[in-house]
């Protein structure tokens, strides 16, 4: 239902028998001539900023406040249903949930006779295209863009709405490269959080979240590379599952390796198998970009530890043997086995700058979990329990690397589990 059980509902009407359904019952509000609708009327229209047969965009002025705001006029199309202005409500009632920097504010909200009326957050600021044009835009300037939009998003899923769509116009870039997303035009609410959830919504929330994962997995490739990362069908769920590698169509980024392995968790083929919501997104893009990696070369070499090299074929740790250190991937890959009822099976495949062997130095029981073996002529940094406990010490950013490693292969076990099932 669009009306609150505590009578303060955004929207001054009463719900109708299809308001689930979309259908709401509009106030009869008239707009004046030449100025906003009533319930606007501390707003002051300055200059239009856009105007279509379906929206014109307002620079307003907040008189009460003494603030600006973007005033933003949707209207019926001549024989047009009127439900077609549901999907603004929709989106209204979205951006009101949501409390984050990210995220242009929703002042106001009214319907007005054939129109609906919003109230906006003012924000100078260039869309993505545009902002990212030239070649002084850096990989550097890019993947902020890509953490920025991630924990904005994140506070969607944390709020229990699904995006469904962002287009890039959305995005804007301001000064200093501060990002903020203007609208989410396709966004719904599927779950209360603050309310226990039945289980098929639970299941239905956690489906749309890894469909918002692909989506936005797609946007962030073009937005770093300028390209779609499939070659075929590259806006669907059933895309052939290789994407080109980071390392070919943007071969000076030094993290290509790692982000590879982002960027095929995002768009993975099975959606068990994606990074499940925002949050998982944003955490395995922040062990990337905070070098990690690079913070515990460093911590090796200050430590006069040196780089290991291994033949094709080497057996790096059996699965049984006892073990207390772990290893950052520098270069070539590594396979990780078990043992199971039909014999020995290959479980990953692990890259630059992967960690793996990371479980000894947490628990007692020190035995290795699995075999790992190199595929190719292997470079890794060994880390014993205690050098481990000294790199903490002076890169206290590496504890979220591993805390994030932990917690994907967490989620990677959960969702082969559901597979399953």
């Amino acid at each position: 239902m669009f009306s609150s059980k505590k009578g303060d509902s955004l929207f001054e009407y009463t719900p109708s028998p299809g308001a689930e359904e979309g259908r709401a019952e509009r106030p009869d509000a008239r707009e004046t001539n030449g100025g906003p609708p009533p319930g606007f009327e501390k707003y002051r229209l300055g200059k239009k900023l856009e105007s279509s047969s379906e929206r014109t965009v307002y620079l307003a002025r907040d008189a009460l406040l003494d603030r600006e705001a973007l005033l933003c006029r949707h209207v019926l199309r001549p024989g047009e249903d009127p439900d077609a202005l549901a999907p603004y409500l929709e989106e209204a009632r979205a951006l009101s949930r949501l409390r984050h920097d990210g995220v242009l504010a929703l002042y106001d909200a009214q319907f007005a006779g054939d129109a609906f009326w919003t109230a906006r957050e003012s924000f100078d600021g260039l869309p993505l295209a545009r902002a990212l044009q030239g070649p002084a835009k850096s990989l550097k300037m890019r993947l902020s863009v890509m953490e920025q939009l991630l924990s904005a998003l994140q506070s969607a899923h944390q709020a229990g709405i699904v995006v469904r769509e962002l287009p890039s116009d959305s995005i804007l870039v301001g000064r200093r490269g501060v990002v903020k997303i203007s609208g989410l035009d396709d966004a719904r609410v599927m779950i209360d959080p603050e309310y226990a959830v039945e289980p098929a919504a639970a299941k239905a929330f956690r489906r749309a979240k890894q469909a918002d994962v692909f989506m936005i997995g797609n946007l962030l490739y073009r937005l770093l590379t300028g390209i779609h990362p499939f070659v075929e069908d590259p806006d669907s769920e059933d895309a052939p599952s290789r994407i080109s590698p980071l390392s070919e169509t943007c071969p000076a980024l030094r993290a290509a390796p790692a982000l590879d392995c982002f960027f095929e968790t995002s768009l993975n083929g099975k959606p068990g198998r994606r990074f499940q919501d925002f949050a998982a997104m944003r955490e395995a893009l922040a062990a990337i970009t905070a070098g990690a990696p690079e913070m515990m070369e460093t911590a090796a070499d200050a430590r006069g530890l040196s780089m290991k090299y291994y033949p094709k074929g080497f057996v790096l740790f059996r699965e049984g043997d006892v073990g207390d250190s772990a290893f950052i991937l520098k270069a070539g890959r590594v396979g990780v086995s078990r043992r199971t009822k039909k014999g020995r099976s290959l479980t990953a495949v692990l890259s630059p700058v992967d960690i793996f062997g990371e479980m000894a130095l947490f628990r007692n029981d020190k035995r290795r979990f699995a075999t790992v073996t190199a595929l190719d002529e292997v470079k890794a940094i060994e880390m014993s329990y205690r050098e481990f406990q000294d790199a903490l010490a002076v890169a206290p950013t590496f504890v979220r690397a591993i805390i994030g490693v932990l917690v994907r292969r967490l989620q990677r076990t959960m969702a082969d589990a559901e597979d399953s099932d």
